[in-house]
């Protein structure tokens, strides 16, 4: 799905639900419903990429006096695409990537295993468009061959800018905005969408770092 004009309502961090005037909402045939919701206004290129066979899409609006001088718009094309041409998500037919084992019974989660032979590509759900909202996956790298006398150590990188995008607004609600500058740590507030990488296969686990920003992700290695 192409959104070619998205103002729907408008964000604010500091409502209950962030969407006071008005929000969209995807939900996928087969898929946990998440409750997450987008407002406010978008521009650049905007695209929802779904897996399913069935997308269902609510638009809900409030009447608000206050905040009726923000007109409504709300545009979008969409298309199938065959496997075979979903090249980027999936690879081609001769060289498939390698995305990991689904986790039965969640939205996005997947286990990883031996990355060693076959370089393992961890993605968004629905990538290389926007990912939900209110949504978190755990992807979980495990490399159980280890020869003897050896430490074995798994390193995450990605180089590409265009391949590493998080959505930054607080302020304003988008479906594409994005900031460069590389955000970690202290940056990553509540209302900021963020990676956090442990060193284990779970959360109790030491955390190797909190990333929410950058259009490129530093070699990340567990210890």
């Amino acid at each position: 799905m192409i959104f070619d004009s998205f103002n729907v309502g408008r964000y604010e961090a500091a409502a209950l639900d962030g969407c006071p005037d008005g929000y969209m909402q995807l939900s996928e045939m087969g898929r946990p419903y998440t409750g997450g919701s987008w407002c406010g206004s978008s521009t650049g290129y905007a695209v929802y990429y779904s897996e399913t066979s069935t997308v269902t899409v609510s638009v809900k609006l409030f009447h608000s006096p206050l905040h009726a001088a923000s007109p409504f718009e709300f545009q979008l094309r969409y298309k199938f695409v065959s496997h075979d041409e979903a090249v980027v998500r999936f690879g081609s037919v001769g060289a498939p990537l390698e995305r990991g084992e689904v986790v039965p019974g969640t939205y996005c989660s997947r286990n990883y295993y031996e990355c060693y032979r076959k370089r393992c590509r961890l993605q968004s759900p629905n990538y290389p468009g926007m990912y939900p909202r209110n949504v978190t996956c755990y992807l979980t790298l495990r490399q159980k061959t280890i020869p003897n006398c050896k430490h074995a150590m798994i390193s995450v990188r990605q180089e590409s800018e265009h391949k590493m995008q998080i959505k930054r607004a607080v302020t304003m609600a988008s479906l594409s905005k994005t900031g460069k500058a590389l955000r970690a740590w202290r940056d990553c507030t509540g209302e900021r969408d963020h990676l956090i990488f442990y060193d284990g296969s779970s959360t109790d686990d030491p955390v190797l770092v909190k990333f929410c920003g950058g259009d490129w992700l530093p070699r990340v290695v567990s210890r």
